[in-house]
């Protein structure tokens, strides 16, 4: 669960945060090497770490390309009729009846 994470986190930033565990970081810098990774995964900031830097602002969005003519707002519809034509219409080397 990443409850648990959570709770176990929360719990290593309160311990790295005392005064004896920085006196121990100061005596075993290896200690500090060792826990860094962990506390990176879990999202602790190690004693004596720079803060981290503000995320950046997100891009600005690119203005929208200007069209070479409006379009409708509203869908067009176009009925379309179909008409009976004299069979007789088409060449006769285009017709079925060879």
């Amino acid at each position: 669960d990443h409850y648990n994470a959570r709770c176990h986190a929360s719990q290593l930033q309160h311990f790295l945060a005392t005064t004896e565990f920085i006196q121990f970081l100061a005596e075993v810098p290896r200690a500090n090497r060792i826990l860094r990774p962990l506390a990176k995964s879990l999202g602790i900031q190690m004693p004596g770490d720079p803060p981290r830097p503000y995320p950046k602002p997100a891009p600005k969005p690119k203005p929208a390309k200007k069209t070479w003519f409006n379009l409708p707002s509203a869908p067009v519809t176009v009925e379309v009729t179909v008409e009976r034509r004299n069979p007789n219409f088409y060449h006769a080397i285009f017709s079925k009846a060879r």
